[in-house]
């Protein structure tokens, strides 16, 4: 998943609890440190009135760390992956996990990524809305690209990205026709044309960065298909902060060739509810998992997901 699934303190539970998850995490901390200079462990452990972990700098390398180490933690169990797909920040744990990028390079990927996003922090919004694709790109035409399409997360539902006046207005519109809207808890505008301005930043800054062949098929949110791995570059990365999340698509393609049990790996379930609305739309038996909730302990979540993927014969 991407972001905002993220609460304070997220994961600390299975620190005492599951060795591997808690080696993974401090693995992780250790990566970062070296070119950040700040722990990603003393930012989770600040209590709720203290916590920053909706700042953009904090909030992608925690969920990095949060989902390579729930991956290894199902892998500890015998759940492993056949395929991987990642939502916007998402793809950079999923790279890891289809084995096209070491951790180090995660690591330093996830770091550049947020600093970047950092610098138009404040310059816009974001406003998720319950309308699907063709109906969006017909709302969105008369503002001139002040408003993108962020992400597509269902059928009929997806998130718009740009200028704060533009999504006031679609917001307005959308509530005098009854359809689902809710601005979106966010510090920057996340694959709008706001991410136009540090383009070079991240062309320099990742201009070192390549995957490798990935050991397991990896589906893309910014193409929407399976790519090799190879794609994973400077040009790509920005892409991923710029284009939309093809959610959606790249979910279709998996299900076209053949996936039909998915894991949500992040902090809370924020992609379930638009899979199974793809899932029951297209008459596909498919179901996703997850595999933390910030409503329930952490260890509760997870064995009803290895339950559920008992059932389906893992």
């Amino acid at each position: 998943s991407g972001q905002g699934g993220q609460w304070a303190r997220m994961g600390l539970r299975w620190m005492p609890r599951e060795a591997v998850f808690r080696q993974s995490m401090e693995e992780i901390d250790r990566a970062f440190q070296k070119f950040a200079g700040w722990s990603i462990l003393a930012e989770l452990d600040k209590a709720e009135g203290e916590t920053r972990i909706d700042d953009t700098v904090i909030v992608q390398p925690a969920v990095l760390a949060v989902q390579i180490s729930l991956t290894k933690l199902f892998e500890h169990y015998g759940i492993r992956p056949q395929g991987v797909v990642g939502h916007s920040i998402g793809e950079v744990a999923a790279a890891f996990a289809a084995g096209a990028l070491t951790l180090e390079q995660a690591a330093y990927v996830i770091y550049h990524r947020s600093q970047a996003q950092n610098r138009v922090s404040g310059q816009g919004g974001m406003l998720a809305v319950g309308l699907g694709m063709d109906e969006a790109c017909k709302l969105i035409a008369d503002y001139d690209g002040r408003v993108s399409i962020a992400a597509v997360n269902g059928p009929e539902m997806l998130t718009l990205s740009g200028d704060t006046e533009p999504l006031q207005a679609i917001a307005a519109t959308m509530e005098s026709r009854g359809v689902f809207n809710r601005p979106v808890r966010v510090q920057v505008a996340y694959h709008s044309h706001h991410m136009d301005a540090i383009r070079g930043v991240m062309l320099e800054a990742l201009a070192h960065t390549q995957g490798v062949a990935a050991a397991m098929p990896l589906y893309s949110t910014v193409t929407g298909r399976r790519e090799n791995g190879l794609h994973l570059n400077a040009d790509y990365w920005f892409q991923n902060v710029r284009q939309p999340v093809l959610f959606t698509t790249a979910l279709t393609a998996m299900l076209q060739n053949h996936f039909d049990t998915f894991v949500e790996i992040g902090p809370h379930p924020v992609l379930v509810g638009g899979a199974n609305a793809l899932f029951k739309k297209l008459n596909n038996n498919a179901v996703m998992a997850s595999s933390m909730s910030r409503r329930e302990p952490e260890v509760t979540v997870f064995l009803q997901s290895l339950v559920q993927l008992a059932t389906r014969g893992l």
